[in-house]
């Protein structure tokens, strides 16, 4: 729905909008127009990943994409809260456990299967991230690993269990309902987690990258860049604690908005 206002007018009217976008199964339309086409405002150009990534680096997680290299993978993804709600709000309020996949927020600004306006972040644009960034490796155990919530390319939503009504929100789910999402996260750890600090493993809800937690990461050295819901862009520096990346992540913790 974006791409008419970014110049991208001739993919979108090529797009069918009736069919399967991305994922394992796009309709053959959208395959043929989305296969290895790069939106280069979705891409950091600082970023040694490739586009188009395949595969995770280094044993002993040395795994195919499910991408499989075919649709691009974004270095931004939408921000849907923050684990834990700087609140204090808790379980059943503003969070989701799924057992396999991590933590999900329902009070960020971009959230499955939710709509959200201008009106529904009340601690104020200039002081609510909605996007950040994505566009580096996780250090883990000695190697490196791609880890983007772009899990199958940039285009794909998210994907409720078989048995979960297709119109589902978080809020609604039971907990440990089996959801994988792209293209959004829910905040868990500090900007540049796992590269700033030694990982010997992969940290709860950043396995796959379809789990709901994979960090703020950046190529950029000292930080990285977040959207405010304002459509400003600020380099945040990777010092700044987490509680107060939590309190920008979140649209309605009433509380003040850090410096940063």
């Amino acid at each position: 729905m974006l791409w008419p206002y970014i110049e991208q007018v001739a993919l979108y009217e090529g797009l069918d909008k009736e069919g399967v976008v991305a994922g394992s199964h796009p309709s053959t339309q959208n395959r043929n127009l989305l296969t290895k086409t790069l939106v280069s405002v979705y891409y950091c150009p600082s970023s040694s990943i490739s586009p188009f990534a395949t595969i995770q680096f280094a044993p002993p997680y040395e795994t195919v994409f499910d991408n499989s290299g075919e649709f691009m993978v974004a270095s931004y993804v939408g921000i849907s809260g923050a684990v834990d709600d700087p609140a204090g709000r808790g379980e059943d309020e503003v969070l989701r456990t799924d057992d396999d996949n991590g933590i999900r927020s329902w009070v960020g600004m971009l959230v499955a299967n939710e709509w959200r306006g201008i009106a529904d972040c009340h601690d104020g644009t200039s002081n609510t991230f909605i996007v950040g960034e994505q566009s580096d490796y996780m250090r883990v155990g000695g190697g490196q690993h791609i880890r983007s919530s772009n899990y199958g390319g940039a285009w794909v939503g998210a994907n409720f269990d078989v048995d979960l009504p297709a119109d589902l929100t978080l809020r609604d789910m039971s907990t440990g309902d089996y959801i994988t999402t792209s293209g959004i996260v829910t905040a868990r750890y500090p900007i540049n987690y796992s590269k700033t600090s030694t990982v010997a493993t992969f940290p709860p809800g950043t396995y796959y990258h379809h789990y709901a937690n994979t960090p703020f990461l950046s190529a950029h050295p000292g930080g990285a860049q977040f959207l405010l819901t304002d459509a400003s862009v600020r380099f945040v520096f990777d010092d700044l604690s987490f509680n107060n990346l939590a309190i920008l992540c979140v649209a309605d913790d009433g509380l003040n908005a850090p410096q940063f």
